[in-house]
């Protein structure tokens, strides 16, 4: 059930007060205000508890970490890499790496092998357990330092149908628990083995110890159902779903948890492993749950996602991919992003999503995009840009950031950038109009703020064309050591600041990359009409006073 790999806009302004310098817009959509309450309350079956990837190269050890909250962490400020030689020194140090995680199979009705890549972040082995939704043990292997271990629901088995999470508005226990001895990274894949002859994405898995109370969700609508699912690993946990008043639907009633409209809320109460899916009562595009608020009473994993997505859709062409990613709580937002675009596959531009959790932010964009957006809390703007931009505000937010359809490129592929064939079972039926690369997928930006100096990523065996996307300050990505060796992509400017963003294709695998002062990375793959997107790690640390 595993296999070991060792690392050898211009869009108009809606509902808002918009100022807009450049052609490159955004639409926007409302804030929350006091929210009417109703209540339900739903009870299950009781789960147990319990105690990264691709050129070949290696690393160093970590030493040192910062701890406490901060605000307004600087890149630049000579901070050591967080210590994950140990999972207590991990988690006082906030770090992405970590020894508890909880997986889940959010795509319902699901034939195709499910994937969860571990990559070990140190020195020592990693002994690392998959257990299921009952707490028995599901696969069980040990990781040696840089190599990964992928473990996998196969498709069309059993144990893939028994943890697959109905896509409706129900509590059930469906959530898988992953744990090792020392720190690792963790990855899922919707799907990991037969990503290339279908939709599909992948999210970065936050450790528990990066979990919180307090979300503020991003998501995206069109020609599917888009949801929420708040994971558990504590019984007894009541987890409040508040809509924001902008909203313009209904989410779907189901198993005792009523509909929300505009302003209302629901409680629930979860126990360990059991996770809470809230969708929307139709496919329509301009309902989706961009906004909603999630609460609890012990920290929570907050994942978000959608089937049968074009983008920007909707309704544009036969390929339509699901998205997912887990979701950074409030308190780890920053008031600085810097957006770099994604590998370009063919003229393409990307799109953006910037969500308040506060009333009275304001956020000004610079670079490709020149704008300032007043937002109240649980209101958003989406933004279209073709390069990429820097983003700040007077209080946190955060900024989600979305691959567009293959039929937004133009074609054909450039044979140098991406040299060879894929993989993927559509191949065979591309037009000659596109690229054919990548389809829609979804990541998290990481707030500057909470920028490393040192990642251990990973990335599958499955696209036929990895990438890697890093963000520095201007003059240092030349310093930045990729599995031992300089990076040798040109760095581009973004935003007409001090950053810039290279670009660059990377293998298979575990891979190690560090400099001297603080930078991003977003990992991410393409075939033939089917792609991939995450960050590559990150702190995540307090540093949201208001979280």
């Amino acid at each position: 059930m595993h296999r070991r790999l060792h690392a050898s806009l211009a869009l108009v302004c809606v509902q808002l007060a918009c100022t807009t310098k450049a052609d490159e817009g955004a639409s926007s959509l409302g804030s929350s205000s006091d929210a009417t309450t109703v209540t339900a309350t739903a009870t299950g079956t009781t789960g147990s508890g319990a105690s990264s990837a691709a050129t070949t190269g290696t690393g160093s050890s970590t030493t040192g970490g910062a701890t406490g909250p901060k605000f307004d962490v600087a890149v630049d400020a000579g901070l050591p890499p967080p210590d994950e030689t140990t999972c207590e020194a991990a988690a006082e140090a906030r770090s992405s790496a970590g020894c508890r995680f909880a997986p889940v199979v959010a795509n319902q009705n699901w034939t195709r092998t499910y994937g969860v890549a571990v990559g070990n972040v140190g020195t020592d082995d990693a002994h690392v357990v998959l257990y299921d939704r009952f707490g028995a043990v599901l696969e069980q292997a040990t990781v040696p330092p840089a190599s990964m271990e992928v473990f996998t629901l196969e498709g069309n088995s059993q144990v893939l149908s028994d943890h697959q999470s109905p896509i409706e508005t129900a509590v059930h226990l469906q959530a898988l628990r992953l744990e090792s001895d020392v720190p690792v990274v963790a990855y899922q894949f919707t799907p990991y083995a037969d990503s290339q002859v279908a939709s599909s994405d992948a999210s970065l898995l936050l450790p528990d110890h990066a979990w919180d109370d307090d979300y503020v969700a991003v998501n995206f609508a069109n020609d599917g159902v888009p949801w929420i699912l708040v994971v558990s690993l504590d019984d007894g946990n009541e987890v409040t779903v508040q809509a924001p008043t902008s909203f313009s639907g209904l989410t779907a009633p189901g198993a005792g948890i009523p509909a929300l409209g505009a302003g209302q809320s629901f409680s629930v109460q979860l126990d360990a492993q059991q996770a809470l899916r809230v969708i929307t009562s139709s496919v329509d595009p301009s309902v989706d749950l961009t906004g909603f608020r999630v609460t609890s009473t012990a920290p929570v994993a907050v994942f978000v996602g959608s089937p049968s997505i074009s983008i920007p859709g909707p309704g544009m062409n036969f390929y339509k991919d699901y998205l997912e990613e887990q979701l950074l709580p409030v308190a780890a937002w920053g008031t600085h992003y810097v957006a770099a675009k994604f590998r370009e596959r063919g003229g393409e531009t990307d799109l953006y999503r910037i969500v308040a959790a506060e009333d009275g932010t304001v956020v000004e964009l610079s670079g490709d995009v020149q704008a300032t957006y007043p937002l109240d809390a649980g209101a958003f703007v989406q933004v279209a840009s073709s390069g990429g931009f820097e983003a700040t505000a007077n209080h946190p937010f955060l900024v989600a950031h979305f691959l567009t359809s293959q039929d937004q490129t133009v074609g054909p592929k450039d044979p140098v950038a991406y040299p060879g064939e894929g993989q993927s079972g559509n191949c065979q039926t591309g037009g000659a109009n596109s690229t054919y690369l990548g389809d829609p997928a979804m990541s998290i930006l990481v707030p500057t703020e909470q920028y490393r100096r040192r990642y251990v990523f990973l990335t599958p065996a499955t696209y036929a064309w990895d990438s890697l996307t890093v963000v520095a300050p201007s003059g240092t990505i030349g310093d930045i050591l990729l599995d031992g060796g300089p990076i040798t992509a040109t760095p581009v400017p973004v935003g007409g600041g001090p950053w810039s963003r290279a670009s660059f294709a990377v293998g298979d695998g575990v891979h190690v990359i560090e400099g001297p002062a603080g930078f991003g990375i977003e990992a991410y793959g393409y075939d033939c009409a089917i792609a991939y997107a995450y960050p590559g790690g990150m702190r995540v640390e307090k540093i949201n006073p208001a979280g």
